[in-house]
């Protein structure tokens, strides 16, 4: 009879158990629900005064006020009149210039900020996608950021909730995952170890079939540029073929997406140059010969 209890009672305090872990959970997360989602302001207009305005070419002759409306520019000049209902900015002092963006960031990557935080804290941050991350960049005054590198699922997770106004943030210029040989950086290097990152932030490509399906399969995610490496650290690790190179270069310009690629030497930019990347990262740590700058000159 004993045993018969003892083995009745095994599930009851599994359930129990578990009913409270979750329970606590789901407390936690509504309680912080409203952390960090976007939060729209009533006012639709904006005056700003009394600052020094740079529009991107040049600086704008005095003070000149800059009338935004419903998130766009419809004014700038000393002559621009303020709707009713709207909110005047004193900015004296102050500089006012174009949004800049960050041409190299991975979202998903830990940091410093997370070292203190426990974990029902990280797994909330990283619910929230990563709220520290998009504020900074705003405090900042970056508006657009291009993502490299990061898992496919929750960078697109995060563009669509900013388009739907759940969260806010700069704007997301997508890469998606980097395109790889086997046994390739960053695969092998950086993300070595993490199979998370190594499946969902990396392509590795095995031949050129196997290059053109991840190109179409990024394609259909609606990325806006691909990024492939074409190094292989002074033989440290595995490169693409010079084959799959081109013909993920020719299938992605097809498809109107733009090519970056990341090199070590001379040699491969010039090879990915010829191939017709659109940006070349890294480029190489030695000097580069007259004939490659004109190349790179004349490819644009």
């Amino acid at each position: 009879m004993a045993s018969s209890r003892s083995g009745c009672l095994r599930p009851f305090l599994v359930a129990v158990i578990l009913f409270t872990s979750i329970s606590i959970a789901i407390l936690y997360v509504v309680y912080n629900s409203g952390q960090y989602l976007y939060e729209e302001d009533e006012t639709s207009a904006y005056l700003i005064e009394g600052a020094l305005v740079f529009d991107g070419e040049n600086w704008l002759p005095g003070t000149p006020k800059v009338l935004i409306v419903d998130g766009k520019i419809q004014c700038m000049g000393p002559d621009c009149q303020l709707p009713v209902g709207s909110k005047t900015i004193n900015a004296a002092g102050m500089t006012l210039l174009p949004g800049l963006t960050d041409l190299q960031v991975q979202f998903y990557r830990p940091t410093k900020e997370y070292e203190g935080l426990s974990n029902p804290e990280r797994l909330l941050r990283f619910t929230k996608q990563r709220p520290e991350v998009r504020q900074n960049f705003h405090k900042a005054g970056v508006t657009q950021v291009r993502s490299c590198g990061d898992a496919l699922k929750n960078i697109m997770a995060l563009r669509e909730q900013m388009e739907d106004l759940q969260f806010s943030g700069p704007d997301i210029y997508i890469v998606g995952p980097m395109i790889t040989a086997v046994g390739g950086h960053p695969a092998v290097t950086e993300y070595a170890g993490n199979e998370y990152l190594i499946q969902e932030a990396c392509r590795q490509v095995k031949d050129v079939e196997d290059m053109k399906q991840i190109i179409q399969e990024l394609a259909d995610n609606r990325v806006n540029t691909i990024k492939m490496v074409f190094t292989s650290f002074g033989g440290k690790v595995a490169r693409l073929s010079n084959e799959a190179l081109i013909a993920g270069i020719e299938m992605a310009t097809s498809k109107g997406l733009l090519v970056s690629v990341l090199t070590g030497t001379e040699e491969e930019m010039v090879t990915a140059a010829e191939a017709g990347a659109t940006l070349i990262e890294y480029g190489t740590r030695f000097p580069i010969s007259a004939e490659t700058a004109k190349l790179l000159r004349d490819r644009g």
